[in-house]
Formats: structure tokens, sequence, C-alpha cells
């Protein structure tokens, strides 16, 4: 069974990366990352966490086309598969109602 733990953009880089490190110590298969416009973006933070690990997968909880142009994801993506290898998942939505009203 694979198993999973999320990461907010909320919480410091230091402690994201810290966090990573002891997932993967523990055995966990994946980290998830969300989008909130009230967080951190998840591209450095997904970036961070693909640098401090050796082999865990890490996704976007979700990604919201509306505030990213899909091909500026795409392209994001590519350059993690290019620079860390095939371990990425890509979660794409319109993104959370608070977010949307927040960001009109």
């Amino acid at each position: 069974m694979d198993v999973g733990i999320n990461f907010n953009g909320d919480q410091s880089f230091a402690e994201i990366t810290e966090g990573a490190k002891q997932a993967e110590q523990l055995g966990y298969s994946d980290i998830w990352v969300g989008e909130s416009i009230e967080f951190n973006h998840p591209f450095p933070i997904i970036t961070a966490i693909a640098d401090a690990t050796a082999g865990l997968r890490v996704g976007s909880g979700i990604i919201s086309y509306f505030f990213n142009h899909p091909l500026h994801i795409k392209k994001a993506f590519e350059t993690l598969v290019e620079a860390y290898g095939n371990r990425f998942i890509i979660a794409l939505a319109p993104g959370d109602l608070n977010s949307l009203k927040i960001a009109g």
C-alpha cells in the first residue's frame, strides 16, 4: 500500500523540506502540495521537496488552471522532470471557491 502526506504552503520551506526528508525515511511514497492564493506558490515548494529527497513522488494537490495558464503548468512540470526525473503527479482543477472569490 502506498501512503502519502500533504504539506500546505503556509509552512516554511525549512519545515517542509525537513518534513519531506522525514517522510521519505519513514517510507511514505508521496508528498502532496496544494495551491491556495493565501499560501506560498506550490511550484517552488515542489522543487524544494524534490531537491531534498531522493525518490519520493511529489504531487500537486490541486493546481488551478484559472490562476496558472495550462502551458505554464506543463512547462513547469517538464522542467521538474528534466531536473529530478519522472517523480511528479499533476492534479488540475478550477480551485477552491474561497480562492476564486478572493481573486475576483
